[in-house]
Formats: structure tokens, C-alpha cells, sequence
């Protein structure tokens, strides 16, 4: 044979076995793609979201005390906004200018109230929706942050999870309150906090700052490990870089709730940065009536003798009163106190309150819930346990100093799953870690510049 001429292989059966190993390779790359997918993640969490609340909304259209259940105290503001009383009455009547909450989510409420025409089936599955939007989103800030701390298979567990999470479906398609737009806005903190710690750039920390500032003015107690996590970026760094890595991310964080402290501060005519109504809620808590996590005795919606209270004083007088009172007994009883907080942080981690046969029958779901509870938190130490054993707890820091930080305001007024909410995430990527990394090692994360 002459070395010009060229040997032809058999080329039918070399294309034949070349097109079976694309088509198997490509096939195992789909499906591998398909099942670590955020957005496929997404897609399954919101239409199981969006099935529940076409059951659920109209729970919250019953007539009784003027819609009432249409948002309670949250409702009501909305209501006052929609109809062009702006800011005001939480309750019953129409008590005047209120800081109860921040402003993000009752004009949430406002707006689908405006759009729909009022309290009807329309406002209510709208506002369900949404709720369900941002529930259901929060699936990419887990997934990532589970990525970057410990790998492509916990992000995937954690995703998986959270679409199927029941406290997450409940809360956005059976609840008219901010519980799922705060546990998103939370998620993405957190995960800007990780990111800025592998990798600082000042418009991202400006960025970071108005996500907290934000999530201020939608649920003020996320914003409790703000301080903390930019002390702890900021020290980490060179000292010449110190005061301008905390001041970016603090200004833009005091810009961005400005505008709602300053109206605070013209219509009360004092300094309210977010929201006055903590001590009614130390009194919710603490007021001696045990009988539940929450009592009716201590709601201004169901006591009416401090709903009288509430109208004679005003706002800022009532909230005083109850600050003085309640000062005077942390005093004279703190041994009361102490138990409290304890009880408070027993039930915020396990669930538990009682087994008390009266208080089971009127909360039927306490034992499970408890159940679920008691699970995350020993899946939730088990992964920060392993984590540790791989010295990635530097890493992991801005989720635990959340966990430390973020309930401490609930052991002192009142816990309930719903305050929990926003830690979910974190407990739910600890966990999805313990399980994926039972026999294989983690590598490290990518150490900061």
C-alpha cells in the first residue's frame, strides 16, 4: 500500500458506536443537570404552593368582625392604606397613625387590595400568590449558599427540600403575614455575607447594605446579626480597610429605612426607627397566662379592657405604660422573667410548650410540630458538628452567628414556627450536610482575598 493513499475505517459502525456515547453522555449530563436544577427546584416548590393556597384562600374571606382573618392586624393596615387613610389603625377602630409593623408588606396587601377591588376571593388568592413567589424563590439563595459552603450535593438536597418543606408551604399559601418574604430576604443576606467574605467589592457591600435595609422595613428583627456580621467582615480585612468596608454597607443600610424613620418621627414626634410595638409583645409573652405560646388574654384584639387602655393613652402612651410596667415587675419577679426566657427559647428550638390536655386540644398540629422541630434541630447539630470536624466552620460563621443573634428578641417577648421561619434555611442546609457528607470528605471553601 502506498503511503498516499489513506485507510477509510468502517465508517457507518464508528459513527453508529461515536453517536451511542453522545447520546449516553448527554443523556446522564441531562438528567444530572435536570435534578440539580434550582430553577426546575423553583418550579415544583410554586406549583405545590399554588395548590395548596386554591384550597386555602377562602379561610381568609370569613365575614366575622369585618374580615378579621383577612390579614388580622397586618389586614387592617392595609385596608386603612387602601381606602386612603394611609398608615393607621391595626385594630377594630380607627386609632390613628401606627408604627405596629414595618411598611413593605401591608402595602404588599394594599396594592393587590387596590388591584382586585377590595377583601374579595381575587385579593385574597393575589396576595396567597405572591406569598407563594417568594416562598418558592427562596429555593436559589439556599441552593447557592448550600454550594459555595459544602457542595453541589447538599445544594441539591437542601433544594429538593425546600420545595417540599411544609412550615415553607404553609406559611406562604395558608398565611396573609411577611413570614415568607422575610425568609427570603434573610436567605439572600446571608448568602451576600458568604459571598463578601470570599470576595470583597464595594458595590456589592453597598448592595448587601440595602438588602438588609430592606428586609429592615419588612420584618425589623432580621436585621438583629447586621451589626455583628459587619464588624466581623470589616475586622477581617487590613486595618487601613476597616472603617470604609463597615461604613458602605451601614450608610446604605441608614438610607434606605430613612425615609420610613423620618415619617415615624413626623407623625410621632419622636425617634422610631422601625416599629414601637415591642413592649405589647414582652406583654403578650410575659403577662402570667400560661395556658398557651401566644394567649388571647395578652392580644389587644381579644382583651379589650387593654384595648381600652390602648384607645385612652394612645400608641406611644400605651407602649410607654406597658415599658414602665414591665420594667417595674423584670425587677420586683426576675426569677419569673428568667423561666420565661427559658421557656421561650425551649419552645423556639423544640416546639415544646406543654403537654397539658387543654392546651393540645385547642393547638392540635403542637405535636407535630414539635416532631418537625426537634428533627431539624438534631439534623442542624449533627451537620454543624461535621462542619467543625472539617474546619469549615470559619466559613459557616455568618449562619451561625444568625443562629445566635436572630432569636435572642423572641426568648424575651414570645416564639412561635413562624418567627422561626427565617432561620429554616440555615437549619435546612446544616441538615442536607449532615446527610450528604456521611462517608465522603468535603473539600475546603475558597479562603477570602
Amino acid at each position: 500500500m502506498s503511503r498516499h493513499e489513506t485507510v477509510v475505517p468502517d465508517t457507518a459502525a464508528a459513527l453508529y458506536r461515536r453517536a451511542c456515547v453522545t447520546t449516553n453522555y448527554s443523556r446522564r449530563k441531562m438528567i444530572r443537570l435536570t435534578a440539580d436544577s434550582a430553577e426546575l427546584m423553583f418550579a415544583a416548590g410554586l406549583l405545590l404552593r399554588l395548590i395548596v393556597c386554591g384550597f386555602c384562600y377562602p379561610h381568609h374571606l370569613s365575614p366575622a368582625r369585618n374580615h378579621w382573618q383577612f390579614g388580622y392586624e397586618m389586614g387592617r393596615v392595609a385596608r386603612s392604606i387602601w381606602q386612603g387613610n394611609g398608615f393607621s389603625s391595626p385594630l377594630d377602630d380607627a386609632t390613628g397613625p401606627t408604627a405596629f409593623y414595618a411598611p413593605i408588606y401591608p402595602y404588599l396587601i394594599a396594592l393587590c387590595l387596590k388591584i382586585s377591588g377590595g377583601v374579595n376571593p381575587a385579593s385574597s388568592v393575589a396576595i396567597l400568590s405572591l406569598n407563594s413567589v417568594f416562598s418558592a424563590g427562596t429555593v436559589f439563595p439556599i441552593c447557592r449558599l448550600a454550594d459555595i459552603l459544602f457542595g453541589r450535593k447538599t445544594a441539591r438536597y437542601a433544594g429538593w427540600t425546600w420545595a417540599f418543606y411544609p412550615y415553607g408551604i404553609d406559611f406562604s399559601a395558608n398565611r396573609i403575614w411577611e413570614n415568607a418574604l422575610a425568609c427570603l430576604l434573610f436567605s439572600c443576606a446571608l448568602l451576600q455575607t458568604v459571598q463578601l467574605w470570599q470576595r470583597w467589592r464595594n458595590q456589592k457591600s453597598a448592595l448587601w447594605g440595602a438588602t438588609w435595609g430592606v428586609a429592615a422595613l419588612v420584618s425589623p428583627s432580621l436585621v438583629a446579626p447586621f451589626p455583628i456580621l459587619a464588624a466581623w467582615l470589616g475586622l477581617r480585612k487590613p486595618r487601613r480597610q476597616n472603617a470604609l468596608r463597615i461604613l458602605i454597607p451601614a450608610s446604605m443600610f441608614l438610607i434606605t429605612i430613612a425615609p420610613w424613620s423620618y415619617r415615624n418621627y413626623r407623625v410621632f414626634h419622636r425617634l422610631i426607627p422601625l416599629r414601637d410595638n415591642f413592649w405589647l409583645e414582652v406583654h403578650v409573652g410575659n403577662n402570667g397566662d400560661l395556658s398557651d405560646v401566644t394567649p388571647d388574654s395578652g392580644l389587644l384584639s381579644h382583651n379589650h379592657l387593654e384595648y381600652g387602655r390602648f384607645k385612652t393613652l394612645g400608641e406611644t402612651g400605651y407602649m410607654a405604660a406597658k415599658r414602665a410596667e414591665y420594667l417595674g415587675k423584670a425587677q420586683a419577679h426576675p426569677w419569673f422573667f428568667l423561666r420565661m426566657i427559658f421557656r421561650h427559647f425551649l419552645y423556639h428550638w423544640t416546639g415544646f410548650w406543654s403537654f397539658d390536655r387543654e392546651f393540645l386540644m385547642k393547638e392540635p398540629f403542637e405535636i407535630q410540630n414539635m416532631a418537625v422541630s426537634c428533627s431539624m434541630l438534631c439534623l442542624m447539630l449533627v451537620g454543624i458538628r461535621r462542619a467543625a470536624r472539617r474546619h469549615l466552620l470559619g466559613s459557616c460563621a455568618p449562619l451561625l452567628i444568625a443562629l445566635a443573634i436572630y432569636p435572642a428578641v423572641y426568648y424575651v417577648t414570645h416564639s412561635s414556627p413562624e418567627y422561626r421561619h427565617p432561620m429554616d434555611p440555615i437549619a435546612i442546609v446544616f441538615g442536607c450536610f449532615a446527610i450528604a457528607c456521611r462517608r465522603e470528605p468535603v473539600a475546603a471553601v475558597t479562603q477570602p482575598e
